[in-house]
């Protein structure tokens, strides 16, 4: 996530290639900085299930330039007021692995028992749990809000009981790494320009488990809040170069050294979706006394059953609703069943938003006809538009006006 010409989160960047393209400080360190390790669910902004990693088949991820042939039947729309993307993942969630014997016996002698004997002391620990995997399937929708800056996330997850959202941030410090890795050209300004020196430090990270949000409060860049709507606690860490699991690590690249960066844990339980507001900042939020300052206008209007939040800025209300099945959601004059429900009120004449799931629709007690189950609507004056919101069919890479190639899905 990027916003006002700054990095707010990343993800912890790419695994190293081998033992030979880390410092020799962190060479022992391999495996948990190569792909089982700076690569798994926890270093991406992804969630978790009962504190276990997604299990991700490699042969099902397609390669870096092909792209998909045939788009998977998720949810894509852009207009003018809203993008929205649907991401799932079906499947095995697993356990930390252990390192083998065979892999266990090369580190020994690369680096000698006593070197390594902190390794060997958590691989014993990981074997006596065993191994651990569950079924779970998770889906995440993104909205964002075009007049309003700011992205809505949905998470329902069917499996498990506790689900972890992770979130990594930008690093204080490059540490050894001096060369651009990983970045193309159009990146280097957002990472390398007037902030890339300013991450946010573990101190500049502050959580609200009243309010249930997480804010950064750095002086020197933008920040971000990430609020979450749920009705059931929320329970926040704070990782930064730990170690035994490893958490809180950037990697530049795969060669270069891995530095601390921190990550942030939420945990919640409950069978209602998880509503999060990611809302860059471009300035610190709050004071010293209020870290809330300035974000206030959100409040938390959940149930056991119905996630919802409600914001109230000078010009435009919006009010979100979000449940597992098909519920019954009302928003003012609107309502739906549906499982998603997503208004804009500006004055008393127009209202814009987005409704998913939906088996009917009404206004002012009047039905409104609809053919899609998900769509974006408009309300002006009494004219209603609707647009529907479907998977892609078909995907190209296309050449844009600046020579670079851009996927196109319709």
């Amino acid at each position: 996530v990027a916003a006002y010409g700054a990095w707010l989160l990343l993800d912890s960047g790419n695994p190293a290639y081998s033992p030979n393209h880390l410092p020799d400080h962190q060479k022992k360190y391999i495996h948990y900085f190569d792909e089982l390790g700076i690569g798994n669910t926890f270093m991406a902004n992804c969630l978790a299930v009962d504190g276990l990693q997604q299990d991700f088949p490699v042969e099902k991820v397609a390669g870096p330039t092909s792209g998909w042939e045939t788009p998977i039947k998720n949810l894509l729309h852009f207009s003018d007021n809203y993008d929205l993307t649907e991401g799932t993942y079906d499947g095995w969630y697993k356990s930390e692995p252990p390192i083998t014997d065979s892999n266990m016996s090369l580190l020994i002698n690369n680096h000698g028992i006593d070197e390594v004997s902190e390794i060997i002391t958590y691989n014993s620990k990981l074997k006596r749990e065993g191994s651990q995997k569950l079924h779970a399937k998770h889906r995440r929708l993104a909205i964002f809000l075009r007049e309003q800056k700011y992205w809505v996330l949905i998470d329902e997850v069917e499996g498990g009981r506790e689900y972890i959202q992770t979130w990594n941030f930008p690093p204080i410090d490059k540490g050894l790494n001096t060369e651009r890795y990983f970045l193309a050209p159009s990146d280097e300004d957002l990472y390398y320009g007037k902030y890339h020196s300013n991450g946010f430090t573990p101190s500049q990270i502050r959580f609200d488990e009243k309010n249930k949000r997480i804010i950064t409060i750095s002086h020197y860049r933008p920040n971000i809040a990430i609020m979450n709507f749920v009705s059931t606690p929320v329970r926040y860490s704070q990782h930064y170069g730990n170690k035994f699991p490893f958490k809180g690590w950037q990697s530049y690249g795969i060669v270069g050294e891995n530095v601390p960066a921190v990550q942030m844990e939420g945990s919640w339980r409950g069978s209602a979706p998880m509503i999060t507001v990611l809302y860059p900042m471009k300035t610190r939020p709050g004071n010293a006394k209020n870290i809330n300052a300035g974000i206030e206008t959100f409040e938390n209007a959940s149930n056991n059953t119905i996630s919802s939040f409600t914001h109230h800025d000078k010009k435009i209300l919006t009010m979100c609703q979000a449940s597992r099945a098909p519920a019954n959601l009302k928003q003012g004059n609107i309502k739906a069943k549906a499982t998603l429900l997503l208004t804009q009120k500006y004055g008393e004449d127009i209202v814009k938003g987005v409704v998913l799931g939906c088996e009917n629709f009404s206004i002012n007690g009047k039905p409104a006809h609809i053919n899609n189950k998900n769509f974006e609507f408009s309300l002006n004056n009494g004219k209603i538009s609707i647009h529907n919101i479907v998977p892609p069919e078909t995907f190209r890479w296309k050449l844009n006006n600046n020579s670079q190639m851009i996927p196109e899905y319709k």
